[in-house]
């Protein structure tokens, strides 16, 4: 059976293509930046989840604020204070924190809003796409992609790192296979598969579901948090205000150089808008994890 095309349909199709010839800049900017409303959006949303193929929403507010957590105190307020505090800032470091969080603080403001009005899971995509248009969403979720690739990799190498020495201290022989191997004598490019097998050791357990995902990072966010305090009361009996003499060693360059520095201490909290889909009352609870 042949299928022909209604009358309405082809000169709809006829009308696009001589606007497109007859001026293709005009055509291909309004591509550019056709957008999806929020009320479109939303439709969307509802029609997925009548026919069950949305995303299930089984997290509470405390899965997502300490998922947020999970995010941002990662690896980096572990590394990025003792350098910011070298190279930049010397004591007048929380000074840096202090810049750095207000940063943080302003953005974290837009994305509440955002979140509160948009509460779809595509989280920086979603908000710019509806709002800007389908290139700069279609950028933004280009770079978003490319920053958590980038920093899972860094992060998994880092971990691999102490984990080895975790085994090693414990008395463990690490397999020769999950080793570091110099490429050609290189010490600066190496082969290591421990880093991709806890990748892929993640992966598996977001595969097994979101809520058992939450449990487990949630469960190692207050072993970071407990970490962090434990190093912060173990320290106040060594704490000597003589310390604090040369306080800002470089002024306030140094301060604001720290502050940039130590600002990928903060990075992740956005993180929480990408399960706007996957919790219950979306518009409530993300802000506030925020």
């Amino acid at each position: 059976m042949v299928r022909t095309r209604s009358a309405s349909s082809l000169e709809a199709a006829s009308r696009r293509r001589t606007i497109f010839e007859s001026n293709p800049i005009t055509e291909i900017w309004r591509r550019m930046t056709r957008c999806k409303t929020e009320a479109i959006l939303r439709e969307e949303q509802k029609e997925e989840q009548k026919d069950g193929s949305g995303l299930k929403k089984v997290l509470s507010f405390w899965h997502v604020f300490l998922f947020g957590i999970a995010n941002t105190v990662g690896s980096g307020i572990f590394v990025t204070p003792g350098t910011a505090a070298k190279d930049y800032a010397g004591p007048a470091l929380f000074i840096s924190f202090l810049i750095a969080g207000l940063a943080c603080g302003l953005s974290g403001i837009c994305y509440a809003d955002f979140s509160s009005r948009l509460p779809a899971s595509g989280g920086a995509y979603s908000y710019v796409y509806s709002s800007l248009g389908e290139y700069l969403g279609f950028l933004s979720g280009l770079c978003l992609t490319l920053e958590y690739g980038v920093s899972s990799a860094a992060i998994a190498r880092g971990f691999a790192g102490y984990l080895r020495e975790l085994i090693e201290a414990c008395g463990v022989v690490v397999p020769t296979v999950l080793q570091e191997y110099p490429v050609n004598g290189s010490n600066v490019l190496v082969l290591d598969l421990l880093p991709p097998l806890l990748c892929i050791a993640v992966a598996a357990l977001c595969m097994l579901g979101v809520r058992e995902s939450a449990w487990v990072s949630s469960l190692m966010t207050v072993g970071n948090v407990s970490m962090i305090l434990f190093i912060i009361i173990a320290g106040l009996p060594f704490f000597d205000s003589d310390h604090f003499s040369n306080f800002a060693p470089r002024g306030a360059a140094g301060i604001l150089g720290g502050a940039s520095s130590v600002f990928f201490s903060y990075v992740g909290w956005d993180a929480v808008c990408v399960l706007s889909e996957e919790v219950e009352k979306p518009t409530v609870v993300i802000p506030r994890a925020i």
